[in-house]
């Protein structure tokens, strides 16, 4: 655990049940590119350009029939971000739980929940790597892992499987062309905070098939899939099928 420096400390407001006298790494370094407003995504977001209206445009009423199909009424959202898009996503569920690893952020959400008298629905400061989050139906990591080395992601993981949830719904990127600029990096080592993508077949998580796929990408107005995120897609995972496999990973962290 890293204690936080004081110039640091000014630039977060926590509210009085959750006071941060210290902070992982992780928690650092988001906070940072948060109040540095690192990541594309305009006015509209500082969640980045995957957490914009647009880029969730096709997401949404997929993930909306994926709920309902499902019959998902709780969902645990671990990396929520400012949440904006969410906001069509929550009338569908009975509960809905916020996580950030950013204090401000959280507080800021939470009043933004008041003003809308959203009913069901609370935020907290969580930091999935050390912090098993409460039992849901479904635990939403979006675009979080592609900001993580694979060890924290491993860790995530094995605390998403302690929390007795039923599904994980997670970015993944199948099938990345050979030829792709991303290739080589594909589940590459990579600096808290910054970009690679992550194919959960793939070495080192070898993760089976996913239950379900959930396309999650930009799409121009002749329908065609756009952007950077062009492969992206939300893979669902029923915890209990990959809990085995998970704490293959999380020992090998040992060896």
């Amino acid at each position: 655990m890293l204690r936080l420096p004081s110039k640091i400390i000014t630039l977060i407001k926590a509210s009085k049940k959750e006071k941060v006298e210290e902070l992982t790494e992780e928690a650092i370094k988001f906070t940072e590119i948060y109040n540095n407003h690192s990541w594309a995504g305009g006015e509209e977001t500082r969640s980045g350009s995957g957490s914009t209206l647009n880029s969730t445009q096709n997401t949404v009423p997929l993930l909306q029939k994926f709920i309902s199909d499902y019959r998902i009424r709780t969902l645990v959202d671990v990396g929520c971000g400012d949440g904006l898009w969410m906001l069509k996503i929550i009338p569908f569920l009975r509960r809905y739980q916020g996580h950030d690893i950013v204090a401000e952020l959280i507080e800021k959400n939470k009043i933004r929940a008041k003003e809308r008298g959203l009913r069901g629905v609370s935020y907290s400061v969580l930091n999935p790597v050390h912090e098993i989050p409460k039992k849901a139906d479904a635990i939403l990591f979006r675009d979080v892992a592609i900001h993580l080395p694979n060890e924290l992601i491993i860790k995530s993981f094995s605390n998403f499987v302690a929390s007795g949830s039923k599904y994980l719904i997670t970015t993944n990127f199948p099938n990345e062309p050979e030829t792709s600029k991303f290739y080589e990096r594909l589940n590459g080592p990579v600096r808290i905070g910054k970009y690679r993508r992550v194919d959960y077949s793939k070495e080192p998580f070898l993760l089976p098939d996913p239950i379900f796929r959930i396309q999650d990408n930009e799409i121009n107005p002749d329908g065609l899939m756009a952007g950077k995120h062009k492969n992206r897609e939300l893979a669902v995972y029923r915890l209990d099928q990959i809990k085995g496999r998970v704490k293959e990973l999380l020992d090998s962290l040992d060896d």
